[in-house]
């Protein structure tokens, strides 16, 4: 028996010593389940059977499937080629919001979205439809769909577009955008600041009222030399470049940064606008060939259509720009030090907005130990870089309605000049100078300033009181329309955010208490700008939106902190309710500039203790405006 044991051991053995490889011959076999099983057992006994599968022969067949698909699909004439392209300058969302409201399918590639709504509106089914209801004479008429893109057209050609703006030729994009906005006549800080930027190409500190223009101040130069240069690109030839520079705008937040990217889309070309909300590469040109609105790492270009060619404007948080070019512990900075050299040496503009927010402002108050030094922030890193790659040739435009002796210090310092050398301060009276106050510009004249002091200071007291003014104020005055009202809680308060819309809803306060950043916050930087023009009810440059986030008859109440209030603007916006005082007269004078922004009316109530009423009535002499004492059951006389 053991014998006869070892004898078939050995045949195994044998047999196996003529099939090389055979546990993974055994178990391939097992996977090749669309072979049949006479290839299979062909393939066992070793002899080369000839391939003729179905599986070799699927990928051909699939090809020419496609192929035949792709000759007979219908070509589409001009003026279908030409919707498509102006489909196309639109962001992706924007397509698919209209694709819904068409009650179409609105999934899939920006250009499949595109081309869905060319069938649609160059569709004969459709225009049958609208013959149908052209000849039908009963009293339930549907108005046809009309595309935006024709509505624009439409608009663009009944408003006639301004050639000339505070004395500058103005581009035809520019024009019109300002036409349809009503900003027909300059104000006066435009008058006095836009002829030293575009053509004196002076470097300036803006220093004007909130809400007088400022933003228009340093962006319309801008824009109009990315115009220019695009036609200089377009009479050269497309492949020619016009050197690649850029201009980079600086905010303390990225909601301010949206609002700034939103009045810059519509004055500047196509393509040339970026809002960097997250860090990101800077200067990636893959960026640019991608047909989609929404970047790698959270960037945004705008209606992307021309490559690399020109300026690019470049607008982001100052945090945002810091840690795109040198990250930090926890973030390998996105964009490459070589890139990164190029990008700083490539900077001609640079705009500081809100530069008292972006600085370490030395005011000299109180004590502190001469050890004791404040680092800098990531907006004054980024300037003294810009100024040493560039060689101090960059042109810097700084704004904010509160600039002092102690600003142009700490912005003559960033830059590396002596304190006399420090750009020049411009003001709406047309004086150019860096020796007058800084108390020369206050808040808008058009508000009032209310105060009204609650028993204790406890932060339960404090919302009470609050609750009860915000339900206590009256509907303005037309009546057509709800109160709109900003609720703003100051860190001296110490009341967290959500402790506030907390006590807000407990006592029923209409409308519904949001969060002001929450509201405006978006699915992606994609929809970021279109989100806020909802919001506020502006279109860019100050239109009325045609489409908001809330009920025109309700209004809102918009609950937010003071550090994230700066220069956000809210159309129409009624009241500012401050629950606490404000640390400085300068965040006071950034707070209530909320309202009464371009000379409309506004009110501000300020609810505080006894202790802070007085403490706030002291800044009256400094800030140039009283403060009306106001009691609880005085509310509703406010309008």
């Amino acid at each position: 028996m053991r014998y006869f044991t070892i004898l078939i051991s050995c045949q195994i053995a044998l047999t196996l010593s003529f099939v090389p490889n055979y546990n993974r011959l055994i178990h391939g076999s097992r996977k090749l389940s669309k072979v049949p099983n006479k290839a299979s057992c062909t393939l066992l006994s070793g002899s080369s059977p000839a391939y003729t599968s179905n599986a070799a022969e699927d990928p051909l067949e699939r090809t020419k499937k496609q192929l035949e698909t792709l000759s007979n699909m219908p070509r589409y004439d001009q003026e279908s080629e030409v919707l498509y392209r102006q489909l196309l300058m639109k962001p992706a969302n924007a397509l698919k919001e209209e694709l819904k409201s068409l009650k179409l399918q609105s999934t899939g590639r920006k250009p499949d979205l595109a081309r869905r709504l060319v069938d649609y509106y160059t569709s004969d089914e459709r225009k049958s439809k609208e013959d149908e209801s052209d000849n039908d004479d009963s009293d339930n008429f549907v108005e046809a769909v009309v595309p935006q893109w024709a509505n624009a057209e439409k608009e663009s050609q009944e408003i006639q577009p301004l050639r000339k703006f505070a004395g500058l030729s103005i581009s035809n994009a520019a024009g019109s955008a300002l036409a349809r906005a009503g900003f027909t006549t300059p104000t006066p800080i435009q008058v006095s600041a836009l002829p030293l930027i575009s053509k004196q190409k002076e470097s300036l500190i803006l220093h004007a009222e909130t809400g007088s223009g400022k933003t228009l101040c340093y962006l319309l130069p801008i824009t109009e030399r990315a115009w220019r240069e695009r036609d200089a690109s377009s009479i050269l030839g497309g492949d020619q470049e016009v050197g690649k520079s850029y201009a980079l705008v600086l905010t303390p937040t990225r909601e301010l940064a949206a609002q700034v990217a939103g009045v810059a889309t519509c004055l500047a070309p196509p393509g040339s606008v970026r809002l960097v909300t997250t860090p990101t590469n800077l200067v990636r040109e893959s960026y640019e060939a991608k047909e989609r609105s929404e970047g790698e790492f959270g960037g945004r270009f705008d209606n992307v259509v021309d490559g690399g060619r020109g300026i690019k404007i470049i607008v982001g948080s100052a945090k945002s720009i810091f840690l795109s070019l040198f990250g930090d512990s926890k973030l390998y900075p996105p964009t490459s030090k070589p890139e990164a050299k190029t990008f700083l040496s490539n900077v001609n503009y640079l705009v500081l907005d809100e530069v008292d927010r972006l600085f370490n402002i030395k005011t000299g108050r109180g004590k502190t130990s001469k050890y004791y030094t404040k680092h800098d922030k990531p907006a004054a890193i980024l300037s003294s870089s810009i100024s040493k790659f560039t060689l101090g040739q960059m042109q810097i435009v700084a704004a904010s309605a509160t600039v002092g002796r102690p600003l142009r210090r700490e912005l003559a310092r960033v830059l590396g000049l002596a304190p006399d050398e420090c750009p020049r301060v411009v003001r709406p009276t047309g004086s150019v100078d860096g020796t007058t106050s800084s108390r020369s510009v206050t808040a808008p004249t058009s508000l009032t300033h209310y105060v009204m002091p609650c028993d204790g200071s406890t932060r339960g007291s404090l919302l009470t009181a609050a609750a009860f003014v915000v339900k206590g104020l009256p509907r303005p005055r037309d009546g057509s329309r709800g109160r709109r009202t900003l609720f703003v809680m100051t860190k001296a308060c110490g009341i967290p955010l959500k402790d506030a819309i907390g006590a807000l809803k407990h006592f029923n306060v209409q409308p519904e208490p949001k969060s002001m950043l929450d509201v405006l916050e978006a699915d992606g930087t994609d929809r970021l700008i279109e989100t806020y023009r909802e919001v506020t009810g502006a279109s860019g440059l100050g239109v009325s939106s045609t489409k908001v986030a809330f009920d025109q008859s309700v209004g809102y109440l918009l609950v937010t902190g003071e550090e994230s209030v700066r220069g956000i603007h809210l159309d129409d916006l009624d009241t500012v309710v401050v629950v606490g005082r404000p640390k400085t007269p300068d965040e006071y004078i950034h707070i209530a500039g909320r309202a009464g922004r371009a000379g409309k009316k506004g009110n501000v109530v300020n609810i505080l203790s006894y202790e802070q009423t007085s403490a706030l009535s002291s800044w009256e002499g400094i800030l140039g405006f009283s403060f009306v004492p106001v009691e609880e059951s005085e509310i509703n006389t406010i309008q």
